[in-house]
C-alpha cells in the first residue's frame, strides 16, 4: 500500500463510445462526447463527478476514496433463449496527472458487472473500487475488467510497477503487460476495448497522442466466455481509487486509516497531537464517556491506547467521509435521504488549540459559529447550548452553507440569514440549490424551522432534543417563531476577543464541530 500521498490522482475521461451488436438483433449503442451534471444517462457514485465536460476521478488531497461512473441503463450481453452472445466495443480517452509525485494513486478500470451493482465497502486503493479489503474475488459476484494499474501491490505481477491487465472476477490479472504511466504524465490516451463473440477474445489496445513510445507494448488479449463470466444483463462503466492512510486532521491531531486483521475491520485511528492542550485526564474522561455510548447515529469507539505519552483513539471507519465535505466540497451533494441520516463523531473533543492547527476556536470547548451566545458569554455549557449547535448543523444540511458564510462582501451568521428569509416568507430560497428537485419540500422546511428553533438566541425558548425530534418526525406541530430574530442579551467578555480578532469568522469551519 502507498502511504503519505497528496494530490493523489487526477483522472479525467473524455469518453466513451460503447457499442453492442447482437447477431440477428438490432444493435445497442450510445455515444457520450461531453459529460454534463444533469445528463440522466450517466450515474456517478463516490468521488466521480463531471468537470468541464469530462469526468474527474479522485482529485482530493487526503481522502481514501473511490469513484464510479456508469451508464445509467442496464445493457444486455447475450440472449438466454437463443444462446447468442454479442460482440461489443468501447472507445474512450483518459489522462493521468501525477503532479510530480512518485506515488499518485492506484489506477482505474473499465468494468462490466451485474446490473444494479454498488461500490463495495472498503474497496479503495489497490482494490480499485471493486474488491473488498479481505477478499480477492469481487463482492459484486461477477465482474470482468480491464485495469490500468498505477501502483504495485502484493498481488500484482512481479517486477512490474505499473501494468495493464485483464481480470476475470479476481483482483489478480489473468493476463497483463508492462505500462509506465509516469512517462505519459498529463498526456491523453485513446483506448479501444473489443470482444469477439465467435473467438471469445477480449482485447484492449491504447495509444498516446503526444508521448507514444513504439517500443512499449500497447495491446492485450484474453480468451474468455462472457456467458459463463457474466449475467445476461450488466452495467458498464469505470472505477478509480486512491490510497491515503491519512484521512484528515483536526484540532487534536491527524486521523489515519487502519486495519485490524483479527477482526477483519477497517478503522479510523486518531492520534492525539503532542501540540494539543488536551491532557491525559481529559483523554481518559473522553474515553470513559464515549465508550459507554451506543446509538445508530454515533460513530462507534472501537478501542483506545495510552502508552509512552501517545494517546490513540480507534473509531469505526466512515467510508463516505465527513458531512461537511459533502456539504461544502466541490462535488455533488449527498442525496436528501442520506443527508437526513448521518452519524455524529468527534463529540466532546473541542478544546482551545493553537490557531495554526486549523479551526478558529476560543478558550471555550467548541468552534465559533456553532456556539450559543450565552455559552460564549458565560463559558458554561448546558443542554440548551448543545441544542443550539444541533440547530446550526440542521441549517447547514438544509442550506449547504457554512455556519459563518459570505453574502456578497459581508460575513453573516447562518442563523441570522435563514431567519431573515423566514421573516420575509421566503424560506424556500435558503434550500441548497444542489439538491435540485429531489428534496422533500415539507421535510426540508421542517428541518430549517427546527434548526431556527434550536438556535434561538434565548436559551429558554429552545426545544429539548426530544421535542426537536418529535417535530422532525411530524409527531407534533411545528413551532410559530417570531418573524424577526430576537437579539441576544448576552455580552461577550473582553478576555475572549479583541478588536483586532473578530469573534465570528468564516475561516476553517469544516472541523471541530
Amino acid at each position: 500500500m502507498a502511504a503519505g500521498l497528496y494530490n493523489l490522482f487526477y483522472l479525467p475521461f473524455i469518453f466513451a463510445f460503447f457499442l453492442l451488436v447482437f447477431p440477428s438483433v438490432n444493435s445497442v449503442n450510445f455515444q457520450i462526447s461531453r459529460f454534463e451534471p444533469n445528463d440522466d444517462r450517466i450515474l456517478y457514485q463516490g468521488e466521480a463527478s463531471p468537470s468541464d465536460e469530462i469526468i474527474n476521478f479522485n482529485s482530493l488531497d487526503i481522502l481514501y476514496r473511490v469513484g464510479w461512473v456508469t451508464y445509467a441503463n442496464r445493457v444486455p450481453l447475450w440472449e438466454p433463449k437463443t444462446g447468442k452472445l454479442s460482440d461489443f466495443s468501447t472507445r474512450f480517452a483518459f489522462s493521468i496527472n501525477i503532479n510530480n509525485l512518485s506515488d499518485y494513486g492506484h489506477g482505474f478500470v473499465f468494468f462490466l458487472a451485474p446490473a444494479g451493482s454498488q461500490i463495495p465497502p472498503n474497496s479503495a486503493a489497490g482494490r480499485l473500487g471493486l474488491f473488498n479489503t479481505s477478499q480477492w474475488v469481487s463482492t459484486l459476484g461477477q465482474v470482468v475488467l480491464v485495469e490500468f494499474d498505477t501502483y504495485k501491490n502484493g498481488w500484482d505481477p512481479d517486477q512490474l510497477d505499473n501494468h495493464v491487465g485483464i481480470n476475470n472476477n479476481s483482483i489478480v490479472s489473468a493476463v497483463y503487460t508492462r505500462w509506465n504511466a509516469s512517462i505519459h504524465n498529463g498526456d491523453t490516451a485513446d483506448v479501444l476495448i473489443t470482444y469477439n463473440a465467435t473467438t471469445k477474445n477480449l482485447s484492449a489496445s491504447w495509444s498516446y497522442r503526444a508521448t507514444n513510445n513504439p517500443q512499449e507494448n500497447s495491446s492485450l488479449r484474453y480468451q474468455i466466455d462472457i456467458m459463463k463470466a457474466l449475467p445476461e444483463w450488466v452495467m458498464v462503466g469505470f472505477s478509480a481509487a486512491t490510497e491515503q492512510r491519512k484521512l484528515g486532521e483536526g484540532g487534536f491531531g491527524a486521523v489515519y486509516r487502519g486495519y485490524l486483521p483479527d477482526l477483519d475491520m477497517v478503522v479510523a485511528v486518531k492520534r492525539i497531537s503532542r501540540r494539543s492542550k488536551q491532557g491525559k485526564k481529559e483523554y481518559v474522561t473522553e474515553v470513559k464517556v464515549i465508550s459507554q455510548l451506543r446509538h445508530r447515529n454515533l460513530v462507534q469507539l472501537i478501542g483506545w491506547c495510552h502508552d509512552r505519552s501517545e494517546l490513540i483513539l480507534v473509531y469505526e471507519f466512515m467510508p463516505n467521509g465527513s458531512l461537511d465535505f459533502h456539504l461544502f466540497g466541490q462535488k455533488f451533494p449527498l442525496s436528501w435521504p442520506v443527508s437526513f441520516n448521518v452519524k455524529l463523531g468527534d463529540f466532546g473533543l473541542a478544546r482551545l488549540m493553537d490557531h495554526e492547527l486549523g479551526p478558529k476556536t476560543t478558550g471555550l470547548a467548541g468552534t465559533l459559529g456553532y456556539l450559543a451566545p450565552e455559552y460564549v458569554s458565560t463559558g458554561r455549557a448546558s443542554k440548551e447550548s448543545d441544542v443550539y449547535s444541533f440547530g446550526v448543523v440542521l441549517l447547514e444540511i438544509a442550506t449547504g452553507r457554512k455556519s459563518i458564510h459570505r453574502i456578497e462582501k459581508f460575513e453573516m451568521g447562518l442563523v441570522a440569514w435563514v431567519w431573515d428569509l423566514y421573516g420575509q416568507g421566503k424560506l424556500p430560497l435558503a434550500v441548497d440549490e444542489k439538491l435540485n428537485k429531489e428534496v422533500d419540500e415539507k421535510q426540508v422546511e421542517c428541518l430549517m424551522i427546527v434548526g431556527l428553533w434550536s438556535a434561538h438566541p434565548d436559551s429558554s425558548s429552545r426545544p429539548s432534543i426530544r421535542q426537536a425530534i418529535q417535530v422532525l418526525n411530524f409527531d407534533i406541530e411545528k413551532p410559530n417563531l417570531l418573524m424577526k430574530m430576537p437579539v441576544p442579551t448576552y455580552l461577550v467578555p473582553t478576555q475572549l476577543v479583541t478588536s483586532q480578532e473578530p469573534l465570528l469568522t468564516n475561516s476553517s469551519m469544516e472541523v471541530g464541530r
